[in-house]
């Protein structure tokens, strides 16, 4: 089973978080993080590489999500330039997934944008800011499937992160509004036809088994709610918050709490004009949901139960302690197993080990659960023969290791004096041979078999 990982950086004190997730042996990685907060995370040394990244949020009166897909070459400073220009007024939330050593290229970015960009258009789930759809080169062979295991890596990721914009529409699903009803006054005759509350009724095909309540209980108020058909459904009885945080009510990018709590105390008209009636009820400390009601996503419920930003996937809990989006990651590495990955500890034997044979350098490492060991008395070239494409976080490692003597140089080469652990395969690669390497193609085991070739079979 394929396992990802989230890492969690906390950037602000007001808790303004990135996630980032990772896949064992994967050189890709995918972030995730709130648009205000892409000054802090390119800060914290995150290089400009190919990537194809997702922007989204939510229109006051719209009931799904803008998204808008694109791809560059230099991903973040594209970001920069969507920040800068303004144009995505929607735009609340990023995802861009990029690669760690620059094995994510052009080809692949272009493929990823389309394929998301036509999925998008099919399943309907969100509204698509793209004008066109992108086009790109044939592919064929060992390209294509390298670039179909991308994209399966990428599902996943924005399974993840609690994002179902890609998923496939149900076909179970079927929407119905309670109809004006009438009263027969006599035969043959109708009395004038009254409106009665208009209710979006689904049949709601739970993400989450046996229709798992999940729970808020912060600030004093306790809520009850939970996952359906990529909705979320706040059951009646939950409480809210009375009064708004100062940045909820000031913050132009959170204006869309203020306006949808008018809504839920005082009612609206919906996206066909018709009225719907309130939901929230005044109880004096608190306000208190008097019916279920069907919310875009669980950070639209938490948002309206705590009076402030947050991330739903964050604060509704099962009552195991789970949080959504570990549930969520759970149910992830469930649903897809193309990917069989077999980690090993730290051996004595050489069973697992796998070996790197370029440029005089001789190295042997093997594949562990925190990332890829080189083995004491493995070779690395010397500083002269370190080239401008070495990938900079194999230069920042190597330099780590330099420091602490993990590395010494020996004649006219490195050697490791202990085993030293990389990110990657080819973060491995790269600081060994100093220069852009794909560690799937360069290590190899003792049958001559390529890690990429060993991963496939």
């Amino acid at each position: 089973m394929a396992v990802y990982t989230v890492d969690l950086d906390r950037h602000d004190k007001n808790g303004g978080k990135s996630r980032v997730v990772k896949k064992m042996n994967r050189t890709w990685r995918c972030l995730g993080f709130p648009r205000s907060l892409i000054g802090s995370v390119q800060a914290k040394g995150e290089d400009d590489r190919s990537g194809v990244y997702v922007l989204w949020g939510y229109k006051t009166g719209h009931s799904k999500p803008y998204i808008y897909v694109g791809q560059s070459d230099e991903a973040f400073k594209r970001l920069e330039t969507h920040e800068r220009t303004g144009d995505k007024e929607y735009w609340e939330h990023t995802v861009v997934f990029t690669s760690k050593d620059q094995d994510l290229h052009t080809t692949h970015v272009k493929y990823l944008e389309a394929e998301l960009v036509r999925i998008a258009r099919q399943n309907h789930r969100v509204e698509l800011m793209n004008a066109t759809n992108p086009r790109t080169a044939s592919l064929s062979g060992a390209v294509l499937d390298e670039v179909k295991e991308y994209f399966s890596d990428l599902l996943d990721c924005f399974a993840v992160l609690g994002l179902d914009f890609f998923e496939p529409s149900e076909d179970e699903t079927a929407e119905t509004t309670t109809q004006i009803k009438s009263r027969e006054t006599s035969i043959g005759s109708t009395a004038t036809p009254v409106r009665s509350e208009t209710d979006h009724i689904r049949k709601h095909k739970t993400l989450l088994a046996n229709d798992e309540v999940l729970s808020i209980r912060s600030k004093g108020m306790v809520a009850h709610g939970y996952e359906s058909n990529g909705k979320f459904v706040v059951k009646a009885g939950s409480q809210a918050v009375k009064v708004l945080t100062d940045s909820a009510l000031k913050r132009s990018n959170l204006k869309h709490i203020p306006e949808w709590r008018e809504k839920l105390i005082h009612g609206y008209e919906d996206d066909n004009g018709t009225f719907i009636d309130s939901v929230l009820e005044d109880k004096g400390t608190h306000y208190e949901f008097v019916r279920d009601f069907i919310f875009n996503s669980p950070s639209a419920a938490s948002c309206q139960i705590l009076g402030a930003s947050s991330n739903g996937n964050d604060v509704w809990k099962a009552e195991d302690g789970r949080s959504l989006a570990e549930i969520r990651q759970s149910k992830a590495q469930n649903r897809r197993q193309k990917v069989t990955i077999t980690t090993v500890e730290t051996r004595t034997d050489n069973e697992h080990d796998l070996f790197l044979k370029h440029k005089g350098i001789e190295a042997c490492g093997y594949l562990s659960p925190n990332g890829f060991v080189v083995r004491k008395g493995s070779q690395a070239v010397n500083n002269e023969a370190l080239t401008n494409s070495m990938p900079t976080s194999s230069k920042e490692q190597r330099q780590e290791f330099i420091g602490d003597e993990t590395m010494k140089l020996d004649g006219n080469v490195y050697v490791f004096t202990e085993n030293g652990t990389f990110n990657s395969p080819s973060q491995a690669a790269g600081a060994l041979l100093g220069s852009s390497y794909n560690g799937n193609k360069y290590w190899k085991n003792s049958e001559g078999r390529t890690l990429g070739e060993t991963q496939k079979s």
